[in-house]
C-alpha cells in the first residue's frame, strides 16, 4: 500500500492526472463534448448503429417481446428463433451454408481463435520461442486481441 502511496504522490507531482471526458452524446463515430463536436477515433460505432433510428426501434420491440438478456447460454439454454433467423440471414446476405452469432468481440475470440489456429502456432506468431525444457505453449485470454 505504501508503494501506491508513493506512486500516486509522484504522479501528482508530474501532472500525469487526466480528467475523464464526458460526451453529451454517443460517438456516431461524431460526439458532442462541451458543446463542440468531435470525432472519436476509439468508438465500436464506427458504422452508427447504436444511433440508427431503425435499428432503435428494432431493438425496443425485440426489448418488449424478449425482455432485457437471454440468462443462459445458448449451449445450456438453447436457442431463441431470433437468433436463428438473424444467423440465416447473415448467411444468405455472406452467401455462405450458416452463420454463428456471439454475444461479444471478445467471446468471438475466444471461441473462434483456438478453432483457426493451434495456440503454439500463435504463440509463436507473437515472439514466442520455447525453452529446451518447455515444449508447449498455452492459449491464454492475452492472445484474444489480436
Amino acid at each position: 500500500m505504501h508503494d501506491l502511496k508513493e506512486l500516486g504522490a509522484w504522479m501528482a507531482s508530474r501532472d500525469t492526472h487526466r480528467e475523464d471526458l464526458i460526451p453529451e452524446t454517443l460517438p456516431d463515430p461524431g460526439f458532442v463534448s462541451d458543446g463542440r463536436t468531435l470525432v472519436s477515433f476509439s468508438t465500436n460505432n464506427y458504422l452508427a448503429l447504436a444511433t440508427s433510428p431503425r435499428l432503435k426501434a428494432r431493438a425496443c420491440a425485440a426489448l418488449a417481446r424478449y425482455g432485457v438478456g437471454n440468462c443462459e447460454s445458448r449451449l445450456l439454454g438453447g436457442n431463441l428463433e431470433l437468433y436463428e433467423r438473424l444467423e440465416a440471414r447473415l448467411a444468405a446476405v455472406k452467401r455462405k451454408e450458416s452463420a454463428l452469432l456471439f454475444a461479444t468481440g471478445y467471446l468471438t475470440n475466444l471461441a473462434v481463435l483456438p478453432a483457426l489456429v493451434k495456440a503454439s502456432t500463435l504463440a509463436r506468431a507473437f515472439g514466442y520461442t520455447p525453452s529446451r525444457n518447455w515444449k508447449h505453449a498455452f492459449f491464454t485470454d492475452e492472445f484474444n486481441h489480436l
